[in-house]
């Protein structure tokens, strides 16, 4: 399901210590400075799909983090797609490339490249943007 590679999965005991960032949503740990390390490990290594999904995954807890979108159980790209059409319709063009680029990344054998990484790096700089402002 999409919110397993959006939230990625936490493997073997139970027990297995956690950041104390961590949040678990879906049954699955999710951590912020991990994705951003994983994003930056993949990046450094040329990894494009890599890159790709761990800056979607951390787009998407933005998009939560922010309530742009809801924490639901089984959400889809789509899903949150909409949430940020109806929340936040100036992030839709930013959104629906990185979103299709996560789909190609996670659910084909094609080609990820570095524009494709462009893509959800553009989005993670309109959220931040959003976030800095919100502080304000």
């Amino acid at each position: 399901a999409i919110h397993r590679a959006i939230r990625g999965r936490t493997g073997g005991d139970a027990r297995e210590e956690t950041p104390s960032t961590a949040r678990v949503v879906f049954d699955e740990v999710v951590d912020a400075g991990r994705l951003r390390s994983d994003l930056a490990r993949h990046r450094a290594a040329g990894d494009w799909r890599g890159a790709v999904i761990s800056g979607f995954r951390l787009a998407v807890l933005a998009l939560i983090d922010q309530r742009i979108a809801g924490e639901l159980p089984g959400a889809t790209t789509g899903d949150f797609g909409r949430a940020v059409a109806a929340r936040r319709p100036d992030l839709a063009p930013r959104f629906e490339p990185a979103a299709a680029s996560f789909e190609r990344a996670v659910y084909s054998d094609g080609q990820i490249v570095e524009d494709d990484v462009t893509t959800v790096d553009r989005l993670l700089g309109a959220l931040d943007a959003h976030d800095r402002a919100a502080v304000r």
